[in-house]
């Protein structure tokens, strides 16, 4: 369908004619500069990265125990492994939890225009605005 396409589901915003979307500066921009709830999809990926790390240390534990089992004790890798590992889990699903939070949350966000030639403020619902860009 055609004008499902067309259409989008959030509202967009122009500039004052003759005024820049920004000024001059690097190409490369901090996130906070074009979209309004940065900060949270920060905390979704810095919980993801933790969530990555448990996992790592999960394995190194895990490979102690392949490595050194028939030697020690392994009770304590196990059960190290057994917490990064939980560790982890809490930590992804903490990450998704704020993601899919984010998604349905109000944001306004500096996109392209359809035309090319310059950026327009996209406003709505995050998961619509970056569904249909």
């Amino acid at each position: 369908n055609v004008s499902k396409t067309v259409l989008r589901p959030f509202y967009v915003t122009y500039g004052l004619a003759g005024t820049p979307a920004w000024t001059d500066g690097d190409k490369c921009r901090p996130n906070s500069e074009v979209l309004s709830n940065s900060a949270v999809l920060a905390h979704a990926g810095n919980l993801g990265v933790v969530g990555i790390v448990a996992a790592g240390f999960g394995q190194i534990f895990l490979l102690y125990y392949v490595f050194f089992g028939t030697r020690r004790e392994m009770k304590g890798p196990l059960l190290g492994s057994l917490l990064s590992f939980m560790c982890c889990w809490c930590f992804l699903l903490a990450s998704w939890w704020t993601f899919a939070d984010a998604l349905e949350q109000d944001a306004s966000m500096l996109i392209m225009h359809d035309s090319g030639l310059g950026v327009v403020t996209a406003n709505g619902k995050f998961k619509d605005i970056i569904e249909n860009t």
